[in-house]
């Protein structure tokens, strides 16, 4: 697992990984004088890759213990990752459809600002749920049993 890390591709190494990718379709239309979103579609795509025991049942019970609650530890930590980019864009959406402006192409460029102004927040977001919880990660018992030589 140290020798042969899954790879991260914002952070490097890693135990687990959750590699995400999201795309935004609008539709405009001029409406009352204004510009107004018509319809907006905003789509998430998640791959979770977790770490595989090359053979997990011949391992001891307490290994095979620790390796369990390992694993388990790093999914819940990946889907936090996820639950917290799919709040985001659930804020997202409603803010961008509220959006006018005088022309349908200043309109697109405004939307498409204003997500890019939500994914960064986001990413803040998620960079303090990995401060939080990466103390939490490192010391579970597989991990320190793993680490200690």
């Amino acid at each position: 697992m140290n020798a042969h890390p899954i790879i991260d591709p914002d952070d490097g190494p890693a135990y687990a990984n959750l590699t995400h990718d999201h795309d935004v379709a609008m539709k405009t239309a001029m409406e009352g004088g204004a510009c107004r979103v018509s319809e907006l579609t905003f789509r998430w795509r998640f791959v979770l890759t977790l770490p595989k025991a090359v053979d997990h049942a011949g391992m001891a019970s307490p290994t095979r213990s620790m390796w369990n609650g390992f694993v388990a530890a790093v999914k819940r930590h990946e889907e936090t990752h996820r639950a917290i980019f799919l709040r985001c864009g659930a804020k997202f959406v409603p803010a961008a459809k509220r959006l006018t402006a005088a022309g349908c192409p200043a309109l697109e460029r405004k939307v498409r600002r204003s997500l890019d102004q939500a994914y960064q927040a986001c990413l803040l977001e998620q960079r303090a749920f990995e401060t939080r919880d990466r103390p939490h990660i490192l010391g579970l018992a597989f991990v320190k049993a793993a680490t200690s030589q």
